[in-house]
Parts: C-alpha cells; structure tokens; sequence
C-alpha cells in the first residue's frame, strides 16, 4: 500500500516537476530547463530531490483522503426487514433471529469443528467483522450481527457468504 502511495506521490512530483500541473517555482524549475530549441530538458536528480522532499507530505494527504473514502465505502446501515428477506435468499441456511443472522453446522466430531471456526477466525480477521461462534464436539453454530449498528448489515450477509465458501471447499 505505501508503495502504491509512493509511486502516486511521485508521478505528481513528476507532473508538477516537467511542469504539466502549471506550476512554476524555483524548486519545481530546477528539475527542468527548456534547452535552446525549446525543448524540455529533464534533470534526474533534481525530480529525485522534488519528490523525496513533497512526496512525503502528498503521501501523507493521499492516506487521509483513502482512509476517509475507505470508510464511506463501508459504511454500514442496518437493514430493513424486506432487505433481510431478500438476502436470506442470496445465502443457504441462515435465517433472521433477534437481529443476527444464525446458522448451525454439523461434523463428525470435534477436530472438524475446531478446523472450521479457525478457518472462520481467518476469515473474520481478514474482514474486521467477527461473529459469535458457540461449537462444541460435532456442531458449530454461527451468530453474525453488526453490534453498533445494532442488528443486520449488508456486512453480515457478506461474512455469511464467506463463511459458506468454507463448507463449499
């Protein structure tokens, strides 16, 4: 990720250095010079010294701005009943109770058991949402909810299907 970051951070250094993004300052003119023709004559290290010394701090503005997008793009609202319905029907076995989406799973003893609900730790980590696992020697039961939102998001049905996925393997 920071590399990507970088490499934005540069490109624009790089813009703004060969003068695409209009700007024109002592810094930015050092790293080109038209020659006598009017051609653009491109200093390496001077763009180097132009992005090691901005880049950073675009950097740091890129990362702001992605964490703010980041957390519009997941955010979460809790469903309607008629939503609820609907997306029962995109996943297998789960059913609606007091605001969770909940699914029991069975097999053939307690080693498989554990197997999964490592796979659904995995899992729940990689997604930063995690349900409430009950399991003992040959079931597992599942309880997905989105506590601060106070009942069922599209996140839960997300991990739901996610969790299936493991079955399905």
């Amino acid at each position: 990720m920071v590399v990507s970051f970088c490499f934005i951070a540069f490109v624009y250094v790089l813009k703004v250095s060969i003068g695409v993004e209009g700007v024109v300052s002592p810094e930015h003119a050092a790293s080109s010079r038209n020659d006598t023709n009017g051609t653009r004559i491109f200093d390496p290290k001077s763009i180097l010294n132009n992005f090691l010394n901005y880049g950073y701090t675009l950097t740091l503005k890129l990362k702001y701005i992605l964490k703010i997008w980041s957390k519009k793009q997941v955010e979460r609202k809790k469903l309607t009943s008629e939503e609820i319905e609907h997306g029962l029907g995109e996943v297998t076995g789960w059913e609606s109770q007091d605001d969770h989406l909940k699914k029991k799973f069975t097999f053939s003893d307690f080693a498989e058991s554990l197997a999964f609900i490592n796979k659904i730790g995995d899992i729940s980590e990689a997604s930063d949402h995690h349900p409430d696992i009950t399991f003992g020697w040959g079931y597992a039961e599942i309880a997905i909810t989105t506590h601060d939102k106070g009942g069922i998001t599209a996140k839960d049905f997300e991990l739901a299907g996610k969790i299936d996925s493991i079955t399905a393997d």
